[in-house]
């Protein structure tokens, strides 16, 4: 069977695509380049967003009119959002929700999956992969509808994550990015102590891989011993610490589990520790409630921050 693979939305939707079709490829599927060549079309969605949700509903349109011969899957966030109106989409044979994820070669092919064919990072000339280490989240911040779709936080093994980084090295892996929907709790569901921080440290025991990179990590989960992994020169010199709001008042409003007194002093211990550590970060504007002047203080503590 010849399978093409898509995602749209976070770069834990892109690692599961990653992770998907070294799934087919170990079942004996063919992982094509173009939707057109393909028997089944497989979809990974999202409803991050009003215009995430419309793109997902466009983009499984338009994939169905390039190829109407090809059985079509829609599968994660936009399933869970709206599964009647994932199912009743034109060409589309599965809605499948997140909870399906580990089960999707089996569903889609009637067979048992094999063990997992790492994906050849080199194709294309890409030697930079997303590894997703854990998904779903315990935060309950008022904004945000993917803790909902995508359930309670839930991390693999480190053990399985390292034997996969092996595995990508010897494949051309020369970059991973670690991701998932709550990084900084990885571990926490496995009763791991410093969960994230001991991930990364062994990453960069057992693996020859030259750079490892960390995705969006919330500020409340970095502590003392992440901060020190940066030490290590194969940790890329980068921390994307989503902020969301430089007033207090709509941090509140938020439900974010932090102050920007908080946030100050651990951009500012992080910069003590790594003084080449890049600082990136996200922004809400607009958030129900806010008022001018929340707005201009919010402006003024980001300038601060030198981002």
């Amino acid at each position: 069977m010849r399978v093409y693979l898509e995602s749209l939305g976070c770069r834990l939707n892109a690692a599961e695509i990653t992770e998907l079709a070294g799934r087919f490829a170990g079942a004996g599927h063919d992982v094509v380049e173009s939707p057109e060549a393909a028997d089944v079309i497989v979809l990974n969605t999202c409803a991050v967003t009003a215009q995430a949700a419309r793109k997902s509903r466009h983009r499984l349109r338009t994939l169905h009119r390039r190829n109407p011969r090809a059985r079509l899957a829609a599968m994660g966030c936009w399933v869970n959002y709206s599964p009647e109106a994932a199912a009743g989409i034109s060409g589309v044979t599965w809605a499948l929700p997140n909870s399906d994820k580990p089960r999707i070669v089996e569903i889609l092919t009637g067979q048992a999956a094999a063990e997992p064919v790492p994906w050849e990072p080199g194709l294309g000339g890409h030697t930079r992969v997303f590894l997703g280490v854990q998904t779903g989240c315990d935060n309950a911040c008022t904004y945000c509808i993917t803790r909902i779709l995508r359930g309670p936080a839930r991390s693999r093994s480190p053990a399985a994550i390292v034997t996969q980084v092996q595995s990508l090295v010897a494949h051309g892996a020369q970059e991973v990015v670690l991701t998932g929907v709550s990084l900084g709790a990885y571990g926490h569901d496995l009763g791991l102590e410093n969960g994230l921080a001991a991930l990364v440290a062994a990453i960069l025991q057992d693996t020859d891989l030259p750079r490892l990179r960390l995705s969006s990590v919330e500020p409340w989960d970095v502590d003392e011993q992440l901060l020190r992994c940066w030490e290590s020169p194969r940790l890329c010199r980068q921390l994307h610490l989503p902020l969301q709001a430089g007033s207090d008042a709509v941090l509140r409003r938020m439900g974010r589990r932090i102050t920007t007194a908080q946030f100050a002093r651990l951009v500012e211990r992080a910069r003590a520790i790594s003084p080449d550590l890049a600082f990136t970060t996200d922004i809400i504007a607009g958030f129900p409630g806010e008022s001018e002047s929340d707005f201009a203080e919010g402006l003024a503590f980001v300038a601060a921050q030198r981002f």
